[in-house]
């Protein structure tokens, strides 16, 4: 499954012996039989996927997709047994993933005895990036909700663009986010790390002033998701999440967007 489209790193040559498929237990015994055909998975239409893949990892990125996915089966595939140039690889900063368009057969699978996982600083620097994930998704709101009335056609296409990104993401994420922990992040590290971002950046914690306008107070990009006329189901549950994840804690001056 792919994360996000957002802050991938795209690259096409394989030079890996072995690749890696996590998966469940009662998926592994199947594969394990008839090997592993490219498909729409139950979290591929979360992300709006539209093309059938088969989603691979490297050793170093286990930890990573078993946190992500919530699964603890390694299948272990044979790279020499795959077409690379039908191969290709994104990167998501701390770990990556690899894409493939054709079956793979059972002779190439085994399973894998690999001991994969996150440490408790590796778990918590996944954790707050996806709260950079969700700072690009208030973004794409705030967006949709600035320009899709727009009178400049353009503008308007652009809008809905950002919107239907939003909604994809939006799902994506109610897959993931419980699975992590994110009891790990205090309120310092999010405070930092917020401020941080926000240095020459925008975060989910900018005050929402569209055009330069002022309000006496306005709102943060984070509750226009569960706030605003044009909210939906998929930003409410996310609004929802954020207030019980980071109770009073989402008050961070990362200054203000402006469109």
């Amino acid at each position: 499954m792919q994360d996000t489209d957002i802050g991938r790193n795209i690259m096409d040559s394989c030079t890996c012996k072995y690749l890696y498929h996590v998966t469940d237990q009662a998926a592994a015994t199947g594969i394990l039989k008839n090997g592993i055909s490219p498909m729409i998975g139950q979290r591929s239409r979360l992300a709006g996927e539209e093309d059938a893949r088969i989603y691979l990892t490297e050793k170093s990125s286990l930890p990573y997709w078993k946190q992500i996915l919530g699964q603890a089966t390694i299948l272990q595939i044979d790279a020499s047994g795959l077409e690379t140039e039908r191969m290709e690889r994104f990167g998501y900063g701390q770990y990556a993933e690899w894409v493939y368009d054709k079956p793979i057969d059972p002779k190439w699978i085994t399973r894998s005895t690999t001991q994969a996982y996150l440490t408790d600083a590796k778990h918590r620097e996944l954790c707050l990036s996806f709260v950079d994930t969700i700072s690009q998704i208030s973004i794409l709101f705030a967006r949709y909700i600035t320009f899709y009335d727009d009178d400049n056609t353009e503008n308007k296409e652009w809008a809905m663009d950002c919107f239907d990104y939003c909604q994809d993401v939006c799902r994506t994420m109610q897959y993931v986010l419980p699975h992590l922990n994110f009891h790990l992040v205090s309120a310092k590290d999010l405070r930092t790390h917020l401020k941080i971002m926000g240095d020459g950046g925008c975060t989910l914690c900018d005050r929402y002033e569209p055009w330069l306008a002022t309000a006496d107070h306005p709102m943060r990009l984070w509750q226009l998701l569960g706030r605003h006329a044009l909210k939906t189901k998929e930003t409410v549950w996310l609004y929802n999440w954020l207030k019980e994840t980071f109770p009073r804690r989402l008050r961070v001056d990362t200054g203000g967007w402006t469109g």
